[in-house]
């Protein structure tokens, strides 16, 4: 018997359909004028982008990551009161990131002072922001000085949408083990508004996130001048 389709199943099909919509149409120019040969080179680069950074990811996604970990405690602690937050790495299944909850007034079943672990794989956050990268250094320019400008946007970029999803996602996930107690004593426990966000997140829409945070920062680099590469043929161009 399959589940029925709520409310928020709508939401997140319809938000994920009017970003796709606007990329689309924002880009529908250069999508459509791209010749064969500067697509095999942006399918080239994306690919050999993915797979490099998945290596190095692999290898220094955990030192990565907790460079941001007071921010992002920081900003855990202000999208709610319920719960002190703070963020560790361990090595636990090859690095999990876990979030000590200690809660700062009651949540039934639990009473002030209690704490509660919270844990997720680090890889599950640091995968999109490789994805991120892969776009910028896989979208096509007409010379080596639009590239490097398009791979520095990556940090402040890389940065806002970090900010953006990452502290959601894991009071997300703590929220849900809230949710959880609450429904096996029977006890009332309304859903903060945030959690629609986490729920466009988790269900596929990390991907598109950082394909259109991406596609804004090439927008952001055209918009100072640097125009995008349509043909082989593009005057001056030495970078496809």
């Amino acid at each position: 018997m399959t589940n029925p389709v709520t409310l928020d199943d709508c939401l997140r099909l319809l938000i994920a359909w009017l970003v796709l919509s606007a990329m689309s149409f924002i880009f529908r120019r250069q999508l459509l004028n791209l010749t064969q040969p500067v697509l095999l080179g942006v399918l080239g680069r994306l690919l050999l982008a993915w797979l490099i950074l998945s290596v190095l990811g692999l290898m220094y996604g955990k030192a990565m990551l907790s460079q941001l970990l007071p921010l992002l405690a920081w900003m855990i602690n202000s999208i709610q009161d319920d719960y002190s937050a703070s963020l560790t790495i361990t090595d636990l299944a090859g690095g999990q990131l876990q979030l000590l909850a200690s809660l700062r007034h009651d949540i039934a079943p639990l009473v002030k002072g209690d704490t509660l672990n919270i844990f997720n794989d680090t890889m599950h956050f640091v995968i999109p922001l490789l994805l991120l990268v892969s776009v910028f250094f896989a979208w096509p320019v007409k010379h080596f000085q639009a590239r490097i400008k398009l791979l520095l946007l990556v940090i402040p970029i890389g940065l806002m949408s970090t900010a953006l999803t990452v502290p959601f996602q894991l009071a997300g996930a703590t929220e849900m083990a809230f949710q959880s107690l609450a429904h096996q004593t029977h006890l009332p426990r309304e859903k903060p508004f945030y959690l629609l966000w986490v729920r466009l997140l988790e269900d596929g829409g990390g991907w598109l996130r950082s394909i259109a945070v991406a596609m804004v920062g090439v927008a952001m680099m055209q918009r100072t001048g640097d125009k995008p590469v349509r043909s082989a043929n593009d005057k001056g161009m030495a970078d496809q």
